[in-house]
């Protein structure tokens, strides 16, 4: 795994870092801790003001990605739209174009979103800064992570949308005309997404912190959910909308919020793990510090 605080390779059972010194926990195998709710956004909304220009930067680069592809969107509808008409073989090559760049987007996504967990990972373990390194992971890190995303969304909507279809099938071609059994089926649809996309939504920080494979990080997720269900799903759904609140300065402003995700994502982490944030560090014993935390004359 690498270290959480220098980013150096260390042997996976290691609890102090042999290259900068940090001491941290180890992820254990389970332990059933429950998610504070208050807590969680009271340590997320003072370390975002306490770094709230490296939450910009990280902010800034999740969203060229996004930027780019709206960019490509309205270029390419543009041209189509011309007057006269473009070539039709022109006009199939922009659309080509144009998916394309959206596959781009998603795959930056899944990137850049992995990179601003890690460095929320870093920040809420006491880093300061900007650290550009921690924005772009490596590229096993990257394929696990896409991997894992991947299969989550087949897991979260494959069965629901073949319910979904199924019963607008039965809707246009009026075999049962009861909205009630229509009604069932999109129900039980949404609590099958609701629940896998939950149950498996804490995948990413134990590849981007701890090296696990897909099926280690589906272990991990499943069993930091058990018993906190409702309290993630409210907390991913509370920062989402935190974080997508700055696209109503102009669309511009989201780079100022869109950084809250990652970093409440890193918290929720922290606390189903038993691990302790920068804001726990003040009732912890000073030798369980990272070296950057602590006074000088509390440095061996």
């Amino acid at each position: 795994m690498n270290c959480p605080h220098c980013q150096a390779v260390i042997p996976d059972d290691a609890s102090q870092c042999p290259f900068c010194e940090a001491l941290f926990l180890p992820l254990p195998a389970y332990q059933p801790y429950r998610l504070q709710f208050n807590k969680l956004m009271r340590d997320t909304s003072e370390i975002y003001k306490q770094h709230f220009g490296t939450m910009c930067l990280i902010g800034l680069l999740y969203t060229i990605p996004g930027m780019a592809d709206a960019l490509a969107g309205t270029v390419s509808t543009l041209l189509q739209q011309s007057n006269p008409p473009l070539n039709p073989a022109i006009a199939a090559g922009l659309i080509g174009v144009e998916f394309f760049c959206k596959i781009v987007q998603a795959v930056c996504s899944i990137y850049f979103f992995a990179g601003a967990v890690q460095h929320g990972l870093f920040l809420a373990r006491g880093g300061s800064g900007f650290q550009i390194g921690l924005m772009f992971p490596g590229l096993m890190t990257f394929l696990t992570c896409a991997g894992s995303q991947i299969l989550v969304c087949m897991i979260s909507s494959f069965f629901p949308l073949i319910i979904t279809c199924a019963a607008m099938c039965i809707v246009f071609s009026g075999i049962v005309e009861d909205i009630f059994i229509v009604s069932g089926m999109i129900l039980i649809a949404i609590v099958w997404a609701l629940f896998f996309a939950t149950r498996l939504a804490l995948n990413i920080p134990p590849i981007v912190d701890r090296n696990a494979d897909v099926l280690d990080s589906f272990r991990y997720s499943w069993q930091m959910t058990s018993g906190n269900f409702w309290k993630v799903l409210v907390s991913l759904f509370v920062l989402a909308l935190a974080g997508i609140t700055g696209a109503l300065l102009c669309g511009v402003g989201i780079i100022l919020t869109i950084a809250i995700l990652p970093l409440g994502y890193s918290l929720i982490y922290l606390q189903l793990t038993g691990q302790p944030n920068v804001r726990d560090y003040s009732s912890l014993p000073v030798e369980t510090l990272p070296h950057e935390l602590r006074l000088p004359d509390e440095i061996p």
